[in-house]
């Protein structure tokens, strides 16, 4: 994702963080359109670490609790699963054709690569549900009540069914 010199972004840089967002969305679109593609070349790594940003300047941008950041946690959140599904698809193609003696298939990247998705994942939408829970309890402070949290960090399967 390194854009060179000329395009440095940042403190410093007169970039605002909207600008910065509004760029890495971009970048989001071309990974969300090949991923819906089945393009199975897309960088897991440049794919996470851009998610992660996304993340991060959506926070400091749009907050955490408000509609906008909201659709973009979901966007985030429901491509990544979309690559995840993509990785095991092709995964699971693999391994038939290993079953059947065509080829066989070394399982340790996919492996990690998906763990580290589901990780990334899991740590992001605990944060989420964190902020939100905050937002809940200012929000009855504010209105005198009291706040009850029921929200939880949904749970993720692994490949292997167990949750992450």
């Amino acid at each position: 994702m390194s854009m060179g010199p000329a395009a440095a972004q940042g403190t410093g840089s007169g970039t605002t963080k909207v600008d910065q967002l509004n760029s890495d969305m971009t970048k989001f679109r071309d990974y969300e359109t090949r991923i819906k593609a089945g393009d199975t070349t897309v960088d897991q790594t440049d794919f996470s670490n851009l998610a992660k940003e996304i993340f991060s300047l959506t926070q400091d941008v749009d907050g955490s609790a408000t509609p906008e950041a909201q659709a973009i946690f979901a966007e985030l959140t429901n491509t990544a699963q979309a690559l995840s599904d993509l990785i095991t698809k092709t995964f699971n193609a693999d391994a038939a054709a290993a079953a059947d003696g065509s080829s066989t298939v070394n399982t340790t990247n996919t492996d990690a690569a998906i763990a580290t998705m589901q990780n990334a994942l899991v740590s992001q939408l605990t944060v989420q549900t964190g902020y939100a829970a905050q937002a809940a309890a200012s929000l009855a402070t504010i209105a005198g009540g009291s706040s009850t949290n029921t929200l939880s960090a949904p749970k993720i399967n692994s490949r292997n069914g167990g949750a992450v």
